[in-house]
């Protein structure tokens, strides 16, 4: 079933740390915490939290708060400012994605629906989000800046926008953020359905970050960033960048890397083939993802932590994800949404019903080219596809439950069952069938091949043999008797 949302955390919890993916050069991700939100820290929580240290004061970081304190409630927004880009269910059973307007004026508007499509469409053509677009629900959320594009501070250029995005943020140029608390306001009071906001500014330089609330730049290439930070927002993969980070905390707990200590097993191991030797050579690949093993270098060390393949979206922006970061990416999805979109009967204490007029249970699912669906009776499957009507066999109480499974081959290791949901009817059916009126009979006509079997009505005739059944009517032998004896008397005379 679908976690529960939270799309107005806390901002120490929400905001405790932001990674930005950089190109293909392998650079150190870095870890920022928005000045907005750095007094809500005690001083023990930056002791406790190295992570959470702010990045030295430069331009950017002055910006943003001279732009505080700022107002924490936002004009409603008018009903054509919010439009669905993607729709793969109810929001209910889909993750709910909202790409949110910064540095578009009112004159632009219509640009930006046309940005937050190209990104949308981008982002969905990426493997395993491709597969899994249906489960997916995109919006595109307007708000008007004062003026158009983003502050480069390094430039000596500011901009008056709607959420203060601005690159250049911890000295790093194509590093561009967003006021993550302002964005979480403004997209809780007008969507408070939503899953994640992103925000797409509206500047031709390549740039974004991750964290809370990811931004993505107009610059084609960005959409790699966005790739790779939703690898961290949705399934929480660690970089797999090798290059020191200094003062990051050590761990592996995240799904794609693990310690030196933590080598036999792997968390991956069933990508793992007997051949491969772990520790991985990165001389023994074979491509840029094959063999599946463990290559030393990844969370801002070189030594002592392993990474699954040679490379990934994770380790460098143009490449695809590895196969185990597909694993975790395709578990989380399903963790979020729901397969099953709709089943008839609908959910009940019970449902009876008499042989022969029993209904069609039927489900509708999400179109996933992997699911196979089988429907159990008491445990044992009784058929295969999107719906089951019971027969002569299924004759008293059951348990019926339809099983709705994810077979990708890109998902070997599932233990808590996230590819798997189900839906539960109990189920009487009964033999007894209505009793025959007593006033219609079927009458053996012969020639009609067989007996008409007559309903509770008025004298029908087969329109096959002209042949009548209807109510009972006196027996003719009695007449047929007295005209034979008038007969034979007339012949004697």
């Amino acid at each position: 079933m679908r976690q529960a949302r939270h799309p107005r955390l806390l901002s120490v919890v929400v905001l405790a740390l932001t990674f930005v993916a950089l190109p293909v050069h392998a650079r150190p991700g870095y870890v920022h915490l928005p000045p907005a939100h750095a007094g809500d820290l005690q001083p023990e929580a930056f002791q406790q939290r190295p992570e959470l240290q702010l990045l030295p004061m430069d331009p950017a970081t002055r910006w943003l708060q001279r732009r505080l304190p700022w107002p924490g409630i936002f004009e409603p927004i008018h009903p054509t400012d919010l439009q669905t880009v993607h729709l793969g269910g109810t929001t209910a059973q889909s993750l709910d994605l909202v790409l949110v307007a910064d540095g578009f004026t009112e004159g632009e508007r219509d640009a930006f629906f046309a940005a937050a499509a190209a990104t949308s469409d981008a982002f969905l053509q990426w493997s395993p989000y491709s597969e899994y677009a249906s489960l997916f629900n995109v919006y595109a959320l307007f708000f008007a800046s004062p003026q158009s594009g983003a502050s480069h501070p390094s430039q000596g250029v500011y901009v008056d926008n709607a959420f203060g995005t601005t690159f250049d943020y911890g000295g790093v140029e194509r590093l561009a953020v967003a006021d993550d608390g302002k964005v979480l306001d403004a997209v809780g009071q007008a969507f408070p359905a939503f899953d994640i906001a992103v925000v797409v500014v509206n500047d031709p330089a390549y740039g974004g970050s991750g964290g809370a609330v990811p931004v993505v730049s107009r610059a084609p290439e960005a959409i790699a960033i966005l790739r790779h930070e939703l690898g961290h927002t949705l399934a929480h993969l660690a970089d797999e960048y090798a290059a020191p980070y200094p003062g990051y905390p050590a761990g592996d707990s995240e799904p794609n890397v693990a310690s030196l200590a933590h080598l036999d097993p792997l968390k991956w191991q069933a990508w793992v083939k007997p051949e491969t030797p772990v520790p991985t050579q990165e001389a023994s690949s074979t491509s840029l993802y094959t063999p599946v093993g463990a290559y030393e270098g990844a969370r801002y060390v070189s030594v002592g932590v392993f990474r699954p393949a040679p490379n990934c979206l994770m380790r460098s922006l143009d490449m695809a994800f590895c196969p185990v970061c597909q694993e975790a990416l395709i578990i989380a999805m399903h963790k979020s949404t729901s397969m099953l979109r709709s089943r008839l009967p609908g959910p009940a204490a019970l449902v009876t019903c008499t042989l022969g007029q029993c209904p069609t249970f039927t489900v509708e699912t999400a179109p996933i080219a992997t699911l196979q669906l089988h429907w159990l009776r008491d445990g044992q499957e009784v058929a295969q596809g999107d719906s089951w009507t019971p027969g002569p066999n299924d004759v008293g109480d059951h348990t019926l439950t339809l099983q709705v499974r994810d077979a990708t081959p890109a998902v070997l290791n599932d233990p808590d069952q996230a590819l798997l949901e189900e839906a539960v009817w109990n189920l009487h059916v009964d033999a007894t069938e209505p009793a025959p009126d007593p006033s219609v009979r079927a009458e053996d006509c012969g020639g009609c091949g067989g007996d008409v079997v007559a309903n509770p009505a008025p004298a029908q005739t087969s329109a096959a043999s002209g042949c009548q059944s209807g109510p009972t009517a006196a027996p003719a032998w009695p007449v047929g008797l007295v005209l034979a004896a008038w007969a034979a008397r007339r012949k004697r005379a």
